[in-house]
Order: structure tokens, then sequence, then C-alpha cells
């Protein structure tokens, strides 16, 4: 949701200026500081259609849920996510090993692209 919102304020802000609304700033009480007027008015726009879809109520959900995944006073499940990323490295480098061709291919081309870049 949050990068949405920062997308929809980029957006706003890229709009603003092309305009020539970028003189006109005024303040923009979701991020706090000051802000172009159209940029402002999306992100004013984007905030009530989350209170109109009842997106918040997901939001809020999802805080819940998190209590009931990690336990407020118990450890963190490490053992599960370090066994994940044991497995996702060993695949990568068992992958990596198996074509040494493709990465020797791959290699000098680079090389000679590198060469002829510094030519």
């Amino acid at each position: 949701m949050q990068a949405l919102y920062a997308a929809l304020s980029l957006v706003g802000n890229f709009a603003g200026q092309a305009i020539g609304f970028s003189n006109a700033q005024i303040f923009d009480p979701t991020f706090q500081t000051q802000s172009i007027v159209l940029e402002t008015f999306l992100s004013i726009i984007a905030l009530t259609v989350i209170f109109i879809t009842d997106l918040h109520h997901l939001m809020l959900s999802a805080v819940v849920d998190s209590y009931r995944l990690f336990p407020v006073g118990l450890p963190l499940p490490l053992g599960d996510f370090s066994d994940f990323m044991s497995q996702t490295v060993n695949a990568s480098l068992s992958s990596a090993s198996k074509s040494p061709r493709r990465s020797l291919l791959f290699q000098s081309s680079f090389m000679s692209a590198w060469d002829s870049f510094r030519a």
C-alpha cells in the first residue's frame, strides 16, 4: 500500500511540474511536508479511496495477524528462515556449477566487450 501511495505521489509530482504547478505548493497532511497542489490532491484522493473501499480494515487485520504469526515474548522462528536461505544458496550454486560453459561464455563475452570499451 505504501509503495502504491508513494508511486501516486510521484506521478502527482511529475504531472504538477509538467503543467507548471511546481511553484504552487501547499501543506500535504499525509506526508507533513510542502508539496505541489496536484500531488496533494492525488494523495488525498488516494486516502479517500482507501477508506471508501475499506482497505484500511485489511491493513489493520494484517497487523493483528502479525501478532498471531509472531507472538509477543517468544523468539523469532529463525530456524525456518536459515533453512530456506541455505537451500536457496545451495540451489543457486549448484545450478551455476552445472553449466560452466554458459558462465565461461558469459565471462569471455563480457571481457571482449570490456576490451573494446577501453580501446
